[in-house]
């Protein structure tokens, strides 16, 4: 366990380290989600709802929104492809642990500063939502909390993914741009998927995309019956299985790859 905390604080210093460059990506990524909150609550009436949401719901859905999009978004495969191009990730495959727990360990030294940054705007919310929403409007529980852990796990895998095509691409920004569009769209950071029609909804719960934003977001304001609630887990587990096997195959060869390259 020990090598783990070395790798997870050394990781928190470089992130204090890099702090105003940190502090810039949190706050674009959180205009990025009040800039539709402003425009949904503004064409909502204020007796009226939005997809099933109430104008407070909706509000508080964007606000929640970026404190679970930092808790389920990696970002990985940029650590991944920066290391394989510069030749630096050499030093990994000499290092006790693999080179996936290194980089993994390594950011999460960034998730802390960045749940440490939006801090004051989780009180915040806490403490509308007890102002402002009855008991029955919300539910802070387990499954809202496993959906989480669940949804983290495939954004790991996915970004994970990604990263091992730096194997064998040296430019992944085509890719990446396309795959947070789609993200965007399907993950309901855009708007509650609920305002989209029956197709795309039903489009969005077979991708994986939904399940690190969306679902969580549907559980916590009692969107979903206990079987849609089963349903979706179910939907993770299948998609945690598709990646992990998906991200152990492309690792191995692409480390292949990379040692018979010398890159």
């Amino acid at each position: 366990m020990r090598k783990y905390a070395v790798i997870f604080r050394q990781s928190i210093l470089d992130s204090l380290a890099y702090g105003p460059v940190a502090f810039i990506w949190i706050l674009v990524e959180t205009v990025e989600l009040i800039a539709p909150m402003v425009i949904w609550t503004a064409s909502t009436p204020i007796s009226g709802s939005f997809g099933g949401y109430s104008k407070i719901q909706i509000i508080f859905y964007y606000a929640l929104a970026s404190v679970i999009k930092g808790l389920t978004t990696w970002y990985i495969h940029f650590n991944i492809s920066h290391t394989v191009r510069s030749g630096d990730f050499s030093n990994y495959l000499t290092k006790p642990l693999s080179p996936l727990v290194n980089i993994t360990l390594e950011e999460m030294g960034w998730k802390v500063i960045r749940f440490v940054v939006h801090l004051p705007l989780i009180i915040f919310i806490a403490f509308f939502l007890s102002t402002w929403l009855s008991s029955s409007a919300y539910y802070f529980n387990f499954q809202f909390l496993l959906s989480i852990i669940l949804g983290s796990a495939i954004s790991l895998l996915i970004s994970s993914c990604f990263g091992t095509l730096s194997f064998w691409l040296t430019d992944l920004g085509g890719l990446l741009s396309f795959y947070f569009f789609i993200q965007f769209l399907f993950g309901g950071e855009m708007a509650p998927l609920s305002t989209y029609p029956l197709w795309f909804q039903h489009l969005a719960n077979i991708l994986p995309f939904r399940y690190l934003l969306s679902f969580p977001l549907e559980i916590f304001f009692g969107r979903l019956s206990p079987g849609l609630i089963l349903q979706g887990f179910f939907i993770s587990f299948l998609w945690i299985t598709v990646l992990y096997s998906l991200n152990r195959f492309l690792w191995k060869i692409g480390l292949i790859n990379f040692q018979a390259y010398g890159k």
